[in-house]
């Protein structure tokens, strides 16, 4: 009886270190100063269209995105996609502070299984960087890491998956043009479509996945964050055809080398079929579709709160050891 109380107490204790409380924002300063800088109550990082790409064969799944927003208890304040100054609107800009932009990239291991995937526990790499010039969605440079670019947050998949369902009504010849932002920078790449749902039971293109972060840059993070939620914003989701942002020809292999993964150029003919000019099936299989998604965080508990727990139930399991010796 008392050992099974001790595991039990060690269990709970396990268990909330395990499980971060939730935060509904987090102090985040835009100007990476310690705090000296623009200090916003960051809510959500809404990220602007991007891309995805999952490889089947290979087991991977990378994303890449610009920063659209940071999302506040006071409203939008960060514009992810020009430098403004910071006594405008908060944002990274100000003289004698980093002025740059910020990107999100990610690559993790999955297992798949028809259209959708569940990441690796353990795998892979999310950063954020802050840079000196935008990355260019189109070619895929300038989401990893080089000279000018300072690593904002660095973390590993701990749980989740998504699911990319192709339309078969669109299936060959039915196919549709893949680059439908502005104009077709692909020369004619087809792709099938996802599926539009017309109802709550109609199955979802998007992702969710949950990374623990090993790495949060204190001159950004004022309180040190435990995990992110990485998932797709539910009126974006995964799509096809790219009608928000242009495909990426480019990803990144690790998250910090750039622009080292073919993409658009490995999809085949038909994006979506894994096949080759002739309608051969493809060794290497891999779908790239738009992604839209958003980030929040959940903070890690204070370790004085964590230490009175710990105490509390240590003097709980030694209140009941001194009991039960009395009643034997």
């Amino acid at each position: 009886m008392k050992k099974r109380f001790v595991v039990a107490a060690l269990a709970a204790l396990a268990l909330a270190w395990a499980n971060p409380s939730s935060a509904s924002s987090i102090n985040f300063d835009t100007n990476g100063r310690a705090g000296a800088g623009n200090v916003v109550e960051a809510v959500t990082f809404d990220w602007g269209p991007g891309n995805t790409l999952l490889d089947e064969t290979n087991g991977k799944i990378y994303y890449q995105a610009n920063l659209g927003f940071i999302g506040t208890t006071s409203g939008n304040v960060f514009n992810g996609t020009q430098t403004i100054d910071a006594n405008t609107n908060g944002t990274v800009g100000d003289a004698g502070d980093y002025s740059g932009f910020y990107t999100a990239v990610a690559v993790f291991d999955v297992n798949t299984a028809g259209p959708g995937f569940s990441v690796v526990p353990g795998s892979g790499t999310f950063n954020i960087y802050v840079d000196n010039a935008a990355a260019s969605d189109l070619s895929g440079v300038g989401f990893g890491a080089d000279g000018n670019s300072i690593l904002v947050l660095s973390g590993q998949a701990i749980s989740g998956g998504g699911q990319l369902f192709p339309d078969p009504a669109t299936l060959p010849p039915g196919t549709v043009l893949l680059d439908q932002f502005g104009g077709d920078n692909y020369g004619g790449q087809q792709t099938v479509a996802s599926i539009v749902p017309q109802s709550p039971l109609d199955p979802i293109s998007g992702f969710s996945i949950n990374v623990g972060i090993s790495y949060a840059n204190p001159n950004f993070f004022l309180q040190n964050p435990g995990q992110i939620l990485v998932r797709s914003n539910t009126n974006g989701n995964l799509s096809l055809p790219f009608g928000s942002v242009n495909p990426s020809a480019m990803f990144s292999s690790n998250a910090v080398l750039d622009a080292n993964v073919t993409g658009v150029a490995a999809v085949g003919a038909v994006n979506g079929l894994c096949i080759d000019a002739t309608g051969a099936p493809l060794a290497d299989c891999r779908i790239i579709a738009q992604a839209d998604a958003n980030s929040t965080f959940t903070t890690v508990p204070e370790p004085a709160s964590m230490t009175l727990l710990g105490l509390g139930l240590a003097g709980l399991a030694a209140r009941r050891r001194k009991k039960a010796q009395q009643a034997a």
